[in-house]
C-alpha cells in the first residue's frame, strides 16, 4: 500500500476527539507561528522575486 493511501486512510478515520489537546494546542501554534512568519516576510526581496516566478504556484495572500 503507498503511503499517501495510509495517510488518507488514517485521516479519514480521525476523531477529533482522539486527538490528545496537547497536539491540538501545538498544532495551533505551529500554524499561528507559520502565518507570523508569512506575514512578516512577505515584503522581503527574495520572497517578492520568487512571487515574480511563481508562474501557477497558488500563494497565500495573493490574487490571481
Amino acid at each position: 500500500m503507498f503511503y499517501g493511501k495510509k495517510l488518507a486512510d488514517f485521516i479519514t478515520k480521525l476523531n477529533f476527539n482522539d486527538i490528545p489537546q496537547n497536539v491540538i494546542q501545538r498544532a495551533k501554534e505551529l500554524m499561528l507561528d507559520s502565518l507570523g512568519t508569512a506575514l512578516a516576510a512577505h515584503k522581503e526581496e527574495y520572497v517578492l522575486n520568487a512571487l515574480k516566478t511563481s508562474g501557477d504556484t497558488v500563494v497565500l495572500g495573493q490574487k490571481k
